[in-house]
């Protein structure tokens, strides 16, 4: 009865592609796994994302930042809040279309990107900063995002990531 019930299982395709599954998992994900249960270490890979060096024009409107005293878990979640603002102003370009829905964009998605984080008024000046340099970019009239404009936002908020990796 239990040899019919192990052949059944092995002639299913289904049971054989799950078997199949959990064989290559094992394979890949095995050897690091057994390493750390041997106690050995693993080497970490580098995650810290490649940042372009700005231009000159956005180096000198970033520098009032570089020169900020703020902690290393600071300036990392900072780096990577103005990454991602970049890459969807760069890829979405039919979410922000105007001057003005990024500049509310930024906001609410900075609040729910810090809340929780006490950063708010602990660097003097940082949000005015960050807002000096935005309405340097962009002015500070609502108008169409053009390419032009889309394009600059996207390296001044490069820019600024750039200063928080400093």
């Amino acid at each position: 009865m239990l040899n019919s019930k192990v052949l059944e299982i092995v002639n299913n395709k289904k049971y054989q592609i799950i078997f199949i599954v959990a064989l290559i998992f094992i394979s890949i994900a095995g050897k690091p796994i057994a390493k750390v249960l041997q106690g050995k270490e693993i080497t970490p890979v580098d995650t810290t994302p490649q940042i372009v060096e700005p231009s000159l024009t956005n180096k000198t409107l970033v520098e009032n930042l570089t020169s900020l005293n703020i902690n290393k878990a600071d300036k990392t979640q900072l780096r990577d809040y103005f990454l991602t603002l970049a890459d969807v102003v760069k890829t979405e370009p039919g979410l922000i279309k105007t001057t003005g829905q990024f500049k509310n964009f930024n906001s609410i998605a900075g609040q729910l990107n810090f809340t929780g984080l006490d950063m708010k008024d602990k660097y003097a000046n940082l949000g005015e900063s960050v807002d000096e340099i935005i309405i340097a970019t962009l002015g500070k009239e609502d108008e169409d995002l053009t390419q032009e404009k889309r394009n600059s936002l996207v390296d001044v908020l490069n820019a600024i990531a750039w200063s928080f990796n400093q």
